[in-house]
């Protein structure tokens, strides 16, 4: 039975942290209850409710457009810098909310799995929290989709995949028709791949439903990326994800997703890689190498 999970009046843990890596790890997506405050930018670009319709940069921050004929269309946005965005453009504050919940959900699995949480930020976090010396575009994007809906497109809006990297943060679409498929069985080594149930979860829906009745606030979904299953040698499924047309043709949708990327990759389990340390960055760690 899924719940919704909360974060603090500041945004910044969860909590019941526990809860939520456990619930990652069972199905793979947990919804999150994110104050008012801090998601107003995101209500705010989904009230809009459309792609910027060109490419351009403001600040630390660089966005390009792209058409898919009469399918979709999407804006991309990546970091440059750790320039704070501009408090009035909704979307590239957007940027920066759900970063933080994307690092907030990351910090919990780290705490989760007894990972020293500097140490992994510092590894596989992207610009914003990892090497702040840096330079370049960040890996971690946020994508702005526009599904057309057009009853005279026979294309699939989005076909069953997992996403590339740690984890995905969405907000909750303008119209329904995200699914996924909950995980019977978790993964191992490289060939085992988890195995899933056959039948798919239709996800607004359930974020509707765990909201209800609660104070006010904004569901957001997180789902584990195929980084974070590498990492955890499997144990956590990468969410197997769709997007299905409107019921209603013609009626257009509208949706948020954050990937939180490394900026190195990540082919082995967070063990293996803890390995891989340079013996002397060890030593120094402990004490153990002279000062000359």
């Amino acid at each position: 039975m899924a719940r919704l999970h909360w974060l603090d009046s500041a945004g910044a843990r969860f909590l019941d942290p526990e809860a939520f890596v456990a619930e990652l790890t069972r199905q793979s997506f947990a919804v999150c209850a994110v104050p008012l405050w801090r998601a107003a930018p995101v209500v705010a670009e989904l009230d809009r409710a459309t792609p910027r319709g060109s490419s351009g940069h403001s600040g630390g921050f660089v966005w390009s457009f792209k058409r898919q004929g009469e399918l979709k269309e999407r804006t991309q946005v990546r970091r440059t810098s750790l320039e704070a965005a501009d408090p009035n453009d909704f979307m590239l504050c957007s940027f920066e909310v759900m970063e933080s919940l994307a690092e907030v959900a990351m910090e919990a699995w780290c705490a989760s799995q007894g990972l020293p949480v500097a140490t992994a930020k510092q590894k596989f976090g992207d610009l914003s929290f990892g090497n702040s010396q840096e330079e370049g575009k960040g890996k971690s994007v946020l994508n702005l989709y526009h599904y057309f809906n057009l009853e005279t497109c026979d294309e699939e809006p989005c076909r069953s995949h997992a996403d590339p990297g740690l984890l995905t943060v969405l907000c909750r679409s303008t119209e329904p028709g995200l699914q996924a498929l909950h995980p019977l069985k978790p993964g191992g080594a490289p060939g085992q791949p988890a195995a899933y149930e056959d039948s798919w979860c239709d996800l607004e829906p359930m974020m509707d439903a765990l909201g209800q009745g609660e104070e006010p606030h904004v569901p957001f979904l997180i789902l584990v990326g195929e980084t974070l299953e590498r990492l955890s040698g499997g144990w956590h499924p990468a969410c197997l994800h769709r997007v299905q047309p409107s019921v209603v043709p013609n009626r257009p949708r509208f949706n948020m997703a954050f990937e939180l990327r490394p900026r190195c990759n990540v082919w082995h389990p967070w063990s293996e890689l803890a390995k891989e340390q340079d013996p002397n960055e060890e030593k120094q760690r402990r004490g153990m190498v002279d000062e000359r």
